[in-house]
């Protein structure tokens, strides 16, 4: 291998490190888990596997713990050149100024894929933050558990403000609730989550920029505030 050149090897693992957009807001992680094991298998080759690697790597990127995100905030801000490398994020949790020092970092992020499965313990200021700053194309949420409290709802007011208000560039929406996820059950916790879904739903038809929703389930539009009514209220969809 050492006698392949520069471009070719860069191209091989390019294509072994390709994730394309569906793996990056796929409800389960482990695609990009494993994408994230098989670099860092790469990049512990030797010296020139590993120039050749980080950079692609960090093309997408996933902060699941906050040992990865304080690790990955560190990196950053020792070399500026690799958070221009990052165009696709996504959050797993809040992270606290870790958050904020990432998102500060990344320039050229065009996807940002955030969960909304935040406990009453995480620090969500940072974060808030970050996303204050940054412009994206393409965001996504997910919402997995059933989450009330403070911190989920200071977070899901700035992501609003944000969609409707600060980033201009975002086309793209990728909505986290199928209707059927939103009804049924008594326990205190569904209200909440039912509330911020209804929340995020109408506040699509004030992003001035959206050209595409992607919904879950897209034919179940029974409910009085579905996602599906709020898009065709946006006169840029």
């Amino acid at each position: 291998m050492d006698s392949l050149p520069e471009e070719l090897l860069h191209g091989i693992i390019r294509d072994c490190l390709f994730t394309g957009y569906s793996t990056l807001v796929y409800r389960a992680l482990w695609p990009l888990r494993m994408r994230r094991r098989e670099g860092i298998g790469y990049s512990l080759v030797c010296k020139r596997w590993y120039r050749i690697t980080v950079p692609l790597l960090l093309e997408t990127t996933l902060v699941d713990s906050k040992h990865e995100a304080e690790r990955l905030a560190t990196m950053l801000s020792h070399d500026k050149l690799l958070g221009r490398c990052v165009k696709r994020l996504r959050f797993e949790g809040a992270y606290g100024q870790a958050a904020f020092k990432i998102l500060q970092a990344i320039p050229n992020l065009t996807h940002i894929c955030v969960s909304l499965s935040i406990s009453s313990r995480d620090n969500v200021k940072g974060l808030c933050k970050g996303l204050r700053i940054i412009n994206p194309e393409f965001v996504a949420l997910r919402d997995p558990n059933v989450k009330a409290n403070k911190q989920v709802r200071e977070l899901v007011s700035v992501l609003i403000e944000c969609m409707t208000v600060t980033w201009s560039n975002m086309r793209s929406y990728d909505h986290a609730y199928e209707e059927r996820d939103i009804g049924g059950f008594d326990c205190p916790e569904v209200p909440a989550r039912k509330q911020r879904a209804i929340a995020l739903a109408d506040a699509i038809s004030r992003v001035p920029n959206l050209h595409t929703v992607w919904v879950p389930a897209a034919w179940t539009t029974h409910v009085p505030y579905s996602i599906v009514f709020s898009a065709a209220r946006n006169p840029a969809v």
